[in-house]
């Protein structure tokens, strides 16, 4: 099996707050229990071969005026352990309407939905909660490597 059929099929299982891995197939899963305002990111997932990186944020309920965005963020190749933005989601307030974001090399850019920068080998998933009447949100966030 090659480094590209290993990237495909590797899945994780993230715990908002935990950074706990589990074993599963499909996907990168982060679910939140309750997260208030602020950003909580995913632990470094891999990208081993310099595939596109699409994920799914569905914000399942929510108490207060929240506008959540999502964000795929690359890890500076040159070792200084700092993250940049490769994309990053308009802002989410509905409950149960999926939306999505892909950050890649050959996906076409396009404003708050993807972006055409290539994925590094370490990147993460990060949900930014902000609003009004103390925000709070429950929700997952997918992520796959194509």
């Amino acid at each position: 099996m090659s480094f590209d059929d290993i990237n495909r099929r590797r899945i994780a299982s993230f715990m908002f707050g935990l950074g706990v891995a589990l074993p599963a197939f499909g996907a990168a899963q982060i679910t939140m229990t309750t997260l208030g305002a602020g950003t909580v990111n995913s632990a470094d997932q891999k990208n081993l071969s310099g595939g596109s990186v699409t994920c799914v944020f569905t914000q399942t309920a929510h108490t207060g005026s929240p506008s959540s965005t999502m964000s795929i963020q690359g890890k500076d190749p040159g070792g200084s352990g700092l993250y940049y933005t490769l994309i990053t989601s308009a802002a989410i307030s509905s409950d149960n309407a999926p939306t999505a974001v892909a950050a890649g090399k050959g996906v076409q850019a396009v404003t708050n939905v993807s972006s055409s920068l290539p994925v590094p080998t370490a990147w993460r998933a990060a949900i930014t909660v902000a609003g009004s009447a103390t925000p709070i949100i429950t929700g997952t966030v997918g992520c796959v490597v194509n």
